[in-house]
């Protein structure tokens, strides 16, 4: 093995590591079929569909359980008083991508107060087409965009530096990046080193992480191309 492979693997094994603490993996046996339809390549459309919004719900109420809750006390239907939890944040969801806009329809539907929005990273290429960079061409969110806690919605959280250029472009306009959940179907070991070095409070919520997910979510899940196309081309994703 040469000096460069080992340093890489070395990387690889210290970026695993690093990630647990700031990625919380939902798991359970249920995520993991709802990930395994996803990821088959026989499931058909109705299958795709029913697998998405299943864990797509799973995730977010996980998420907005996991964001910040205090413990109350309160009296049920016969009298009797009970110990339990409550949400203490207000919260903001935005879909990065187009293949993000059913997290952002189904929080609609669970947090029917919550405000949502959109941002989109797009690659700009040189005069030969090349790609050399990402930027953010494309943001509808909220006026008062720092007042909330966000759940920064995504397929796929990869290492193609998408995710990155969001949280820029949110800290700019004034979150804080303590205030800041990515909340992702699956991510990879590496983009999740990748965002937690260069933003080390970003918190992400996601079903599984694994070490070699490909960048694309169109890769990983065969029939997400199909599902954006019946279920999210006339989706309703204006900031309130």
């Amino acid at each position: 093995m040469g000096v460069g492979e080992g340093e890489e693997e070395e990387e690889d094994v210290v970026g695993y590591a690093s990630v647990q603490s700031a990625a919380t993996e939902i798991g359970g046996h249920a995520v993991m079929v709802l990930l395994t339809t996803l990821r088959d390549v026989r499931s058909d459309p109705a299958s795709f569909r029913r697998a998405t919004s299943c864990l797509i719900s799973i995730l977010l109420e996980e998420s907005v359980a996991l964001l910040g809750t205090r413990v109350v006390e309160r009296i049920g239907a016969a009298g009797e008083r009970y110990t339990g939890l409550e949400r203490v944040h207000d919260l903001c969801g935005i879909a990065l991508g187009d293949e993000a806009l059913s997290f952002a329809m189904t929080f609609r539907e669970i947090e029917t107060q919550s405000p949502i929005g959109s941002i989109k990273v797009e690659e700009v290429f040189d005069d030969f087409g090349n790609p050399v960079q990402r930027r953010v061409t494309h943001m509808n969110l909220p006026m008062n965009i720092s007042h909330y806690k966000i759940l920064l919605f995504t397929f796929v959280c990869g290492d193609n530096g998408c995710e990155c250029k969001a949280i820029a472009a949110l800290r700019s306009l004034g979150v804080e990046e303590k205030d800041i959940a990515i909340v992702a179907m699956l991510s990879s070991a590496r983009g999740l080193n990748m965002i937690t070095n260069q933003f080390p409070q970003i918190r992400v919520i996601t079903a599984a992480v694994e070490d070699q997910v490909t960048t694309s979510p169109f890769a990983v899940f065969a029939g997400l191309a199909t599902f954006i196309a019946q279920s999210c081309n006339d989706a309703d994703v204006r900031s309130d």
